[in-house]
């Protein structure tokens, strides 16, 4: 549908059109791609091959914090931080807070989210540490929204796939649950977070990169799983909630 398309939109909107996304209304003023026709479902994923499924999940909520008060914003804000650098850990509505640094956290919406009450507290708070009557901040936002664009890859395949765009092994038992790795992909600077949550054994990955390149990043994920040992398909975001509720039979990954 292209109704919603003069709404806030996410930088892929040319390349989803052209794979036939389905458009959704998303928050107040944010379109989201659902699903995609079946038409091209079945074009793109062999019956025979196990899923390998490539989302954009862009309109979803992001926020990046920083500063000295980042610890005590978050406990103020209900929120939990991980206690090292590069991991993360599911907050109760299913957000994630992922540490970047020893002063800095970034913040990821649930998959399930609407878009309209996503960090409510934290963004309360931040707008009350950033008063006039505040003279020492000691904490500021980062708008990863509009910098960061937000892609999912999920299944059994997916850390195969990865490996030929990034030199970190991301394969179970090396990286776990919960990792992030800051480094290169597709030779973009780029975070590569596997989703700590438990969602019935299947490998979720989140891939944040410069939104300025999101193009780029997404033809560059598509030419890599369009090899017949990695036959993957573009989904929606609803189409990704049901194939992590309802994984396939599962395909033991290469051997470390």
């Amino acid at each position: 549908m292209t109704a919603f398309l003069s709404r806030r939109r996410s930088a892929l909107t040319p390349r989803l059109c052209d794979l036939g996304a389905t458009f959704a209304p998303f928050g107040e003023d944010s379109s989201l791609v659902e699903s995609f026709s079946a038409k091209t479902r079945e074009a793109r994923q062999s019956p025979s091959a196990p899923p390998l499924l490539l989302c954009d999940l862009s309109p979803l909520a992001r926020i990046g914090v920083k500063g000295q008060g980042t610890e005590s914003l978050l406990r103020a804000s209900a929120l939990v931080a991980p206690k090292a650098t590069n991991e993360s850990v599911v907050q109760k509505d299913g957000s994630l807070c992922v540490r970047l640094a020893e002063g800095e956290v970034l913040l990821l919406s649930a998959l399930a989210s609407k878009g309209v009450r996503d960090f409510v507290p934290l963004h309360k708070n931040l707008e009350s540490a950033s008063s006039a009557s505040n003279k020492r901040r000691q904490v500021f936002p980062v708008a990863y929204q509009d910098s960061l664009c937000w892609l999912a890859l999920a299944g059994d395949q997916a850390s195969d796939l990865l490996a030929t765009l990034c030199a970190v092994d991301l394969r179970d038992g090396i990286f776990a649950p919960g990792a992030l790795a800051q480094t290169s992909l597709a030779r973009l600077s780029a975070l590569v977070l596997r989703d700590p949550a438990r969602r019935k054994g299947v490998p979720l990955f989140h891939l944040l990169a410069d939104s300025a390149s999101a193009l780029y990043l997404w033809d560059c994920l598509l030419d890599a799983m369009s090899v017949p040992e990695l036959d993957g398909s573009v989904c929606g975001r609803q189409d990704l909630l049901r194939f992590l509720a309802t994984p396939p039979s599962r395909k033991r990954q290469r051997p470390l």
